[in-house]
C-alpha cells in the first residue's frame, strides 16, 4: 500500500505562472519578429530571456539592458536598421570617447561585450559580433599577510568598544581568508554560515554556475575564531537563517553596508600608516593570489571560479616576493643567489645586534648615571 503524501496548494506557483506565461513567450523569438517591435518590446523581451532562460542575477540584467538602451539612443536606428557598419562604426565611436577621456577603458569593454551578448545570443545574428577590446589591467600593489596582522592589531588596539572590535576585525578577516565579493559578504546570512560543514556559503550570480564541489570557499581557522568572538557581541534578536551575519553595532539588526566597509578599510589602513590603497577586492585579489602562488586549485576553491582559466589569469601577477622564489628556482648562479641572501641575512643580523647593543648601552648608562648620583651624595 503506497503511502499518502500532502500536495502543497500550490497558490505560489500559480501566481508565478501567471507572471511567467504575461512576461515571457513560450517560442524563441527571431530577428524578424523583434524586427516589427519598438526598442523597447525588444529590450523587455530581452530582459526575460536573460531571466528565465540564462538565470541572471537581477543587477546583471539592470547592467545590460542599461548598455542596449545606450546604444539605440547613440545611434538613433532602430533594430531593423542595425548592420555591422553601424556595429563597427559604434565601437570607433566608444573608441574615440575613450581618447576624449570621456569614457573609461573597461568601461567600454563591457559595452561591447554586453552588445554581442544581445545581438549574437539573444536575436541568433553572429555576423554582428563585434570583437571587444582588451580591459585595463588596474595596477594595485598586492597587500600582504603582515599588512593585514598590522591592520588587525589596530582594530585591537583602537579606542573603541569590544562589540564593534570584534565586527571590524571579523570583517577584515573574513575579507582576508573567505576571498569573497563585497556583494556577497554584505548578503551573507547566519543560514549561510556552515561551520560543521566547515564551509562558507557565499551566495551571488556568478558562484550559482560553479559546480557544487567546488562553489564555497572552506571555512578557514581564523574566519572560525573572529566569528566565535564576533557572535557574543553581536547587536541582533534575529538568529534565524535568513538574519544577516554581520549588523552594525546599534543600527537594529541591519546588515554592515558596502559604504561601511569601505571606509572602514581606510580608516584603518590610514591609522596603521600604510599608504597603499586599499579596498575588499584588492584584498580578495592580494589573498587570492598568494594562494594561487603556491597552489591553483586551491586557489580557484577559495575564490569561488567556474573554471581555473579565469584564476590563472587574473591571480597570478607577481610581486618582488615572487621575484626572489623565481631567482631562487631558476637561478643560473645558486652559488651567488645563495650569497645575496646570506648576505642580506648578514645585514638584518647586524642591524639586530646594533639595535641590541644600543638598547642595552642607554640602559647600563641610565643605571651607572643613577649610581654614580647616590654615590656623590653619599660623599657629601
Amino acid at each position: 500500500m503506497e503511502a499518502k503524501t500532502t500536495t502543497p496548494s500550490g497558490t505560489d506557483f500559480k501566481v508565478f505562472l501567471e507572471s511567467f506565461r504575461e512576461g515571457r513567450k513560450v517560442e524563441k523569438v527571431t530577428w524578424e519578429q523583434c524586427s516589427k517591435w519598438t526598442t523597447e518590446q525588444v529590450i523587455r523581451e530581452f530582459a526575460q530571456w536573460m531571466r528565465y532562460e540564462k538565470g541572471f542575477t537581477k543587477k546583471t540584467i539592470q547592467g545590460k539592458v542599461k548598455k542596449v538602451r545606450k546604444f539605440f539612443r547613440d545611434t538613433g536606428k532602430q533594430l531593423s536598421e542595425i548592420d555591422t557598419e553601424i556595429r563597427a562604426a559604434h565601437k570607433a565611436y566608444l573608441i574615440w570617447k575613450i581618447e576624449q577621456g570621456q569614457y573609461k577603458r573597461n568601461y567600454v569593454a563591457t559595452i561591447l561585450t554586453d552588445l554581442n551578448v544581445f545581438f549574437c545570443n539573444f536575436l541568433d545574428r553572429d555576423d554582428l559580433r563585434i570583437p571587444s577590446i582588451q580591459k585595463e589591467t588596474v595596477a594595485a600593489e598586492r597587500w600582504t599577510k603582515e599588512e593585514i596582522r598590522k591592520l588587525i592589531s589596530t582594530i585591537e588596539n583602537s579606542n573603541i568598544d569590544k562589540g564593534k572590535k570584534a565586527l571590524h576585525k571579523l570583517v577584515l578577516v573574513t575579507l582576508w581568508s573567505e576571498l569573497p565579493r563585497i556583494s556577497e559578504l554584505h548578503d551573507l546570512t547566519l543560514g549561510d554560515i556552515r561551520a560543521i560543514e566547515r564551509k562558507v556559503e557565499l551566495h551571488s550570480g556568478k558562484r550559482r554556475n560553479v559546480p557544487a564541489s567546488i562553489r564555497y570557499p572552506l571555512a578557514t581557522d581564523d574566519f572560525l575564531e573572529a566569528w566565535n568572538e564576533y557572535k557574543e557581541y553581536r547587536d541582533s534578536d534575529d538568529w534565524s537563517n535568513d538574519a544577516p551575519a554581520f549588523v552594525q553595532m546599534d543600527k537594529k539588526g541591519k546588515p554592515v553596508s558596502k559604504k561601511f566597509i569601505r571606509t572602514m578599510l581606510k580608516d584603518y589602513a590610514l591609522q596603521a600608516g600604510i599608504t597603499k590603497p586599499i579596498y575588499p577586492h584588492l584584498l580578495r585579489k592580494s589573498a587570492g593570489t598568494e594562494l594561487v602562488m603556491i597552489n591553483p586549485k586551491l586557489g580557484q576553491i577559495q575564490l569561488g571560479h567556474k573554471s581555473i582559466k579565469t584564476t590563472l589569469n587574473n591571480y597570478t601577477i607577481p610581486n618582488g616576493q615572487d621575484k626572489e622564489q623565481i631567482n631562487a628556482i631558476l637561478s643560473l648562479h645558486p652559488v651567488q643567489h645563495v650569497n645575496n641572501v646570506l648576505e642580506r641575512l648578514d645585514e638584518c643580523t647586524t642591524s639586530i645586534e646594533h639595535i641590541k647593543e644600543s638598547y642595552l648601552t642607554s640602559y647600563l648608562t641610565r643605571i651607572g648615571s643613577i649610581r654614580m648620583e647616590g654615590h656623590h651624595d653619599s660623599i657629601l
